[in-house]
């Protein structure tokens, strides 16, 4: 089953989290600080930004993305490899 970008925020974060491992695809991480890490996934048809907590060993945020520029703009270069839904 596909879910819509829509239909993904209506889960809870764990729900969200178990997807993501199912059927996402792991595309890059980014160290925000000695506390987070940031790391971008590709699901089904759109992005989708987790947060993961170094101090509690868990995702604390499992977001899609909406915006191309944050994007761009986060995780520099990556828009020169993947394709933006």
């Amino acid at each position: 089953m596909i879910l819509t970008m829509e239909e993904y925020c209506r889960f809870n974060l764990a729900s969200r989290v178990t997807i993501l491992d199912n059927e996402g695809v792991f595309l890059i991480k980014k160290k925000i600080d000695n506390k987070l890490e940031a790391r971008l996934f590709l699901l089904y048809d759109f992005y989708v930004e987790t947060y993961y907590s170094y101090k509690n060993h868990q995702v604390i945020k499992a977001d899609p993305i909406r915006n191309k520029n944050w994007l761009e703009f986060f995780y520099i270069g990556i828009a020169n490899r993947f394709n933006f839904c």
